[in-house]
């Protein structure tokens, strides 16, 4: 009984076919050969399957589905079904291909700004610690390399400069005065108008060997409408705005620097900046020379200063 053999469209019979007539053949062809060919021609027959084998394996894993005619699947729905899901898988790889590239690209981006920023941040410290730092940049040129970095390296930045001027407001008042142009530049930037910024430059300013106290009354009442009506939400800091505004003022009273009392008007502004001090229970006690100074010229008598 006779069987109809049908024509091989599937790609796996191919290469078995293939594989079944090269090693025949080279088996036939063998004796044929003189000895010195010999031992080259069975190193072959032994390599080329094995090879065969490792290109079949490499296929299987990275394309399986070409190793399949359209005859192998039970319709053509699913033979269409097999096409797209390879297009689909391909074009995913591709998608994440972009996307690992384009996080590559950020992840650089962002080494590369953080490396920037902390050049940045080390700057400002030689300005603050190094005797030549002051000497790097002008106040236009800090302005413009502030202005560039990210509002959190501007906080870090302040925290850097406040803390240099609180813990040396007193004991080393050069080194709190290399704060100024970095309170200066952080201001220049600034587009939300901090209170913090502006203050600290008054507190600095105020607070010089050789005070400036019209600037200094000028940045905390700018830091001071920047902040609104103080509430116990606020730190203890912001609260000592009014405080050394009042003091500014008291200095720059003319009364007050010819050893009189000072007008009534100026005396009610006077005491309506000091007396904010009692807002916070916080603050047990503060003095400052000429705030004593005037408080007796003008008979005034507070809780908490002076005392």
């Amino acid at each position: 009984m006779s069987k109809k053999i049908n024509h091989v469209s599937n790609p796996l019979t191919v290469i078995a076919i293939f594989a079944g007539i090269a090693e025949t053949s080279g088996t036939l062809i063998l004796p044929f050969l003189g000895v010195s060919l010999q031992w080259t021609y069975i190193w072959f027959l032994m390599a080329f399957p094995t090879i065969l084998l490792f290109i079949f394996f490499y296929v299987l894993w990275k394309k399986p589905g070409i190793l399949y005619a359209p005859s192998d699947y039970n319709s053509d729905e699913a033979f269409l079904g097999a096409i797209d899901k390879r297009i689909e898988i391909k074009a995913a790889n591709k998608y994440v291909e972009q996307e690992v590239k384009k996080i590559s690209e950020k992840i650089d981006e962002v080494d590369e700004r953080t490396k920037k920023e902390m050049e940045v941040y080390a700057l400002v410290y030689n300005i603050l610690y190094l005797k030549e730092g002051l000497q790097q940049v002008s106040q236009t040129e800090l302005n413009n390399i502030i202005e560039k970095v990210s509002e959190w390296m501007k906080e870090r930045i302040f925290e850097l400069a406040n803390g240099a001027r609180f813990l040396n407001w007193e004991r080393n008042k050069p080194i709190m005065e290399r704060t100024i142009p970095i309170f200066r530049a952080l201001i220049a930037s600034d587009s939300e108008k901090t209170h913090f910024y502006y203050g600290a430059l008054g507190f600095t300013l105020k607070d010089k060997q050789k005070p400036e106290w019209k600037e200094a009354y000028k940045y905390l009442t700018e830091a001071i409408e920047s902040r609104g009506e103080w509430n116990p939400r606020f730190n203890r800091t912001s609260l000592l705005y009014e405080v050394n505004r009042g003091i500014c003022k008291i200095n720059l009273d003319k009364e007050f620097n010819n050893n009189k009392p000072s007008t009534s008007e100026v005396r009610e502004e006077i005491i309506k900046d000091i007396s904010t001090l009692q807002k916070s229970k916080d603050v047990h006690y503060f003095r400052d020379n000429s705030l004593c100074k005037w408080m007796n010229l003008n008979k005034v008598k507070l809780e908490n200063l002076c005392e």
